[in-house]
């Protein structure tokens, strides 16, 4: 997904952290609400801040 687009998803969209900073998409840091809600849908987040995109992947 685009940032562009989990922005459109997420109520007043990204903040710009996330868009300069792979730690933001961290998948360890489970104090971030953010780290938490795709972690607990069973996700785990692989960005790619240079072309602005991230990759949600099924946990195992």
């Amino acid at each position: 997904m685009s940032f562009e687009e989990v922005s459109g998803l997420v109520p007043g969209g990204l903040p710009s952290s996330a868009h300069r900073y792979s730690a933001w998409w961290s998948n360890e840091d489970r104090t971030h609400s953010q780290s938490r809600s795709w972690n607990d849908a069973g996700f785990s987040a692989h960005p790619d801040i240079a072309r602005q995109r991230v990759h949600f992947e099924p946990r195992t």
